[in-house]
């Protein structure tokens, strides 16, 4: 089983962390600022149309943490600050995204191509044990 290094906290196995760890896994390491055709620099999530940042992507969406700025679902921004991150997991959006979708995307993302980190990698490996 994976195991944090010894200065992280532990999330807990449960919906509105999982939501949590999303929400900082995708702020911290896929958060980036890009050149926008008609509003110049902007910080955007890409989430590249690759199935483990898109499930991402979408549970964010989802849950009220970011709105996509595109119209085929590619591009999202934040829609909030980290600050606020803790308010929206434990929302009402956030409560009737499914279970299911939120492990899903917990797991694909600890298994995609792409970063993730150390929360998400924990979380998916208590997931995958239950």
């Amino acid at each position: 089983m994976h195991d944090l290094t010894p200065w992280k906290i532990r999330p807990e196995n449960t919906h509105s962390e999982r939501l949590l760890a999303l929400a900082h896994c995708v702020f911290n390491m896929h958060y980036i600022t890009e050149h926008h055709a008609s509003e110049g620099p902007i910080k955007t999530f890409d989430n590249k149309c690759a199935s483990d940042l898109e499930r991402a992507a979408r549970v964010l969406v989802q849950s009220g943490f970011t709105n996509f700025i595109d119209d085929i679902g590619r591009r999202s921004v934040f829609v909030c600050s980290p600050a606020d991150f803790e308010k929206i997991a434990y929302g009402e959006d956030a409560r009737r995204v499914g279970v299911e979708e939120v492990c899903e995307a917990v797991q694909w993302l600890a298994e995609g191509l792409f970063r993730s980190s150390e929360e998400i990698d924990y979380l998916a490996s208590l997931i995958k044990h239950r």
